[in-house]
């Protein structure tokens, strides 16, 4: 009979372990999953999980009717035609830069569009260095991938970010991970509830479904700055759709900083 309690013991421990690490493109589509889709309303209130430090792990804004437009993965190609937009809609966006994907820190269009974005008024934060799963990496890998990017962002605009988004969403209760951004003096890690799809080739009547199912909670939106098969075109209207319906719906645009009523940078 022990012997068999034991056994039973043990499979479980396995279970759970290895569910822990899930692959991360699983981990973004179930991040999609719970929070994207017509679903606005079931998003958790923020700030969601435990601490690291002092970080906290935020879904959407703290005040109803504000909305923070935030896009992934740049500085792009696509870049300066979103910030043109941005300008042209007198709105200001948070930008979750990356050091080493569609443009890399060594090109000297990496600082300048990250200058760009900060001297206009948005709020620069970090995405990692090579938008690695954290979830899947050391304490000491986590600090590189921070360190990495910090550098080149303190050297393009002067400042360090407190804000980060984890790629794919994950690490949200990973103690890991929460405690070496929190000792990294991160105090925000930024997922979404609006989830445009871009990621996943949605198209943009999808998106304007999603957006249009929001109810008045305090929003933050997801997009990306350069995803497979995109364009300028395609990545402007669709933003720009995004854009109109927030503002049809009574939204406040905000940066980061007034969205959680934290400071910005370190």
């Amino acid at each position: 009979m022990k012997s068999f309690i034991f056994a039973g013991i043990t499979l479980l421990y396995l279970v759970s372990k290895n569910s822990s690490t899930a692959a991360p493109v699983e981990v973004e589509k179930r991040q999609w999953n719970n929070w994207g889709g017509n679903n606005a309303q079931a998003a958790p209130a923020a700030p969601q999980g435990g601490q690291g430090g002092g970080l906290k792990f935020y879904s959407q804004c703290v005040n109803p009717k504000e909305w923070a437009m935030t896009f992934d993965d740049g500085p792009t190609q696509f870049a300066d035609a979103i910030l043109d937009l941005l300008k042209e809609k007198n709105m200001k966006a948070t930008f979750f830069v990356v050091g080493n994907l569609y443009m890399n820190t060594a090109d000297s269009n990496w600082a300048r569009i990250v200058k760009r974005m900060y001297n206009e008024g948005h709020v620069v934060g970090s995405h990692t260095f090579n938008h690695k799963d954290l979830t899947t990496l050391s304490a000491d890998q986590i600090r590189s991938e921070m360190t990495q990017l910090e550098g080149a962002i303190s050297q393009a605009i002067g400042k360090k970010p407190a804000f980060m988004r984890p790629p794919y969403g994950s690490g949200n209760g990973n103690q890991n991970v929460m405690s070496t951004l929190g000792s990294l003096g991160y105090t925000a890690a930024i997922t979404w509830n609006l989830d445009s799809g871009d990621w996943n080739n949605k198209d943009i009547n999808y998106a304007k479904q999603v957006f249009s199912g929001a109810n008045g909670q305090g929003s933050i939106s997801l997009n990306h700055l350069q995803y497979n098969g995109s364009t300028k075109e395609s990545i402007v209207a669709l933003a720009r759709a995004e854009i109109d319906i927030m503002l049809s719906k009574g939204y406040t645009p905000v940066t980061m900083d007034k969205c959680l009523g934290l400071n910005a940078y370190q």
